[in-house]
């Protein structure tokens, strides 16, 4: 496959060869037997000094019925076809490039949007553990003080018991009056 530079050479070199190409002159027809010998082969050699030589078909009756004409808007018209081409051909590498251009930035955006979650997470999990830690505090507080208040209250109905085991034990309400004012 050609190189887009040496495409767009070739197809210069084309419109310059077809537009010199349509301005040879050409010698005027001989009544030779030979076919074609009556070309001007000097201006056609100068023109294209590697290409073979022209030939003329069995069923031609002159040099002139063997040549087609290239004109100048006709030259013009295939190298613009060729450029366009040319840039045709150069549509789907151009699209790959943007294409990986896009998957590369896609890439980046997508490690850094990781980066970003595990930082996220990280600080997440780093509350998530003070968050515990102060709920059992709390919890471990809320019992000592549960405990704490059972324990009062066992205590005053204990006292209470003995208060009222010591009345019965003597009959005497005397005892409970001094018990209201303490």
């Amino acid at each position: 496959m050609q190189t887009r530079h040496e495409l767009i050479n070739y197809c210069m070199a084309l419109f310059h060869y077809n537009h010199s190409y349509s301005k040879i002159t050409k010698a005027p027809p001989s009544d030779s037997s030979e076919g074609c010998s009556a070309w001007s082969m000097s201006s056609l050699m100068a023109v294209l000094p590697e290409s073979p030589s022209p030939t003329c078909s069995a069923a031609s009756s002159g040099p002139r019925d063997s040549q087609v004409p290239i004109e100048p808007s006709d030259a013009r018209n295939q190298v613009f076809w060729s450029l366009i081409n040319l840039f045709v051909v150069g549509l789907p590498m151009k699209e790959a490039a943007i294409n990986e251009w896009e998957l590369k930035n896609t890439k980046k955006a997508m490690e850094e949007m990781k980066k970003y979650e595990s930082k996220v997470e990280r600080k997440r999990s780093k509350a998530l553990a003070k968050t515990n830690k102060r709920i059992s505090r709390v919890k471990n507080e809320a019992n000592r003080k549960k405990s704490k208040a059972r324990r009062s209250t066992i205590d005053e109905i204990s006292a209470v018991s003995k208060y009222y085991e010591k009345i019965r034990a003597t009959k005497s309400f005397l005892l409970l009056k001094l018990r209201k004012f303490f």
